[in-house]
């Protein structure tokens, strides 16, 4: 999950890390390539050309939960053209089989990494000390799905960014839909950081993080974990690792462990609801109260 973090905090911990950066805050390793990619005005459809090229993923109940909410609540802002987004049938099928969207060159190209970063949703989790310290400060107010959008922008707010009009109007109306969140961090200045991301069932997929004040996108990640760690989320996708991330306790797997992992999640119910729109900005069931 790629983050975009701009400043350097007092701890010396990095406040700054945007796509090619993950959930993670470092950049997408360069030997990466994409399944397949499509100039800016057309977005490959999945059936035509990802199908072929994807694994063999058992997804049982996709039919049940997926395609009635989509058919029937796809409202668009009236600025927005369908032929602007990638339809949130193709993402979620996308995620479902392991691949992501990033704009790249002009397009959006689709990646599939050999190596996939995971964060432990178990007692593997790890908070550095130091940020325990700033956690029993409690600097920010947290808050679920109040400003969507803003995260986005804040994520895609560096030089270089994956982060382009299509993918912001494509998981905007993935947050619509209520397939996609953010966890937000605001202080009496306004939102300070935070981060955002896909779910399916009993999968979260990070996507990206950001921090204008020291500690916010990590404080984000705590609140994330803890939330999850509620809804009966099994699955936490960084799809990158770096060493922001490690120090979460975060680590890698291969592809074919990651598909394994991602076909399980994908069986859990889970608490996170799939459904055609959703009452913001409470999502989550356990968006208030303390963990």
């Amino acid at each position: 999950m790629p983050s975009s973090d701009h400043r350097q905090g007092s701890s010396g911990t990095s406040a700054t890390h945007a796509k090619p950066t993950t959930l993670n805050g470092g950049k997408s390793p360069a030997t990466s390539k994409p399944l397949l990619t499509a100039p800016a005005n057309r977005i490959i459809p999945a059936r035509d050309h990802m199908r072929p090229s994807l694994p063999d993923v058992a997804l049982r109940s996709t039919a049940n939960w997926q395609a009635p909410a989509l058919a029937n609540r796809l409202d668009v802002p009236d600025s927005v053209r369908m032929a602007d987004i990638i339809p949130p049938e193709v993402l979620l099928n996308a995620y479902a089989h392991g691949v992501f969207p990033m704009a790249e060159a002009g397009g959006i190209a689709w990646y599939r990494p050999h190596r996939r970063g995971v964060i432990p949703l178990d007692e593997r989790f790890h908070i550095p000390h130091g940020l325990c310290r700033a956690l029993k400060r409690q600097p920010f107010e947290l808050r679920w799905n109040t400003a969507f959008r803003e995260v986005m922008r804040g994520c895609s707010d560096r030089k270089s960014t994956w982060i382009d009009e299509v993918i912001l109007e494509s998981y905007s109306l993935l947050h619509q839909l209520g397939c996609a969140h953010s966890v937000e961090c605001w202080d009496q200045d306004g939102l300070q950081g935070g981060l955002y991301g896909v779910t399916l069932r009993g999968a979260f997929f990070g996507e990206s993080m950001f921090s204008r004040k020291t500690d916010a996108s990590k404080i984000a990640l705590v609140e994330l974990v803890t939330r999850l760690r509620q809804a009966g989320v099994v699955l936490l996708d960084t799809q990158w690792m770096t060493d922001h991330l490690r120090q979460f306790g975060g680590y890698e797997l291969s592809r074919r462990q990651y598909e394994r992992a991602l076909a399980a999640a994908l069986e859990v119910e889970g608490v996170i609801p799939m459904r055609g729109f959703c009452d913001f900005p409470c999502v989550f069931k356990f968006s208030h109260e303390q963990g």
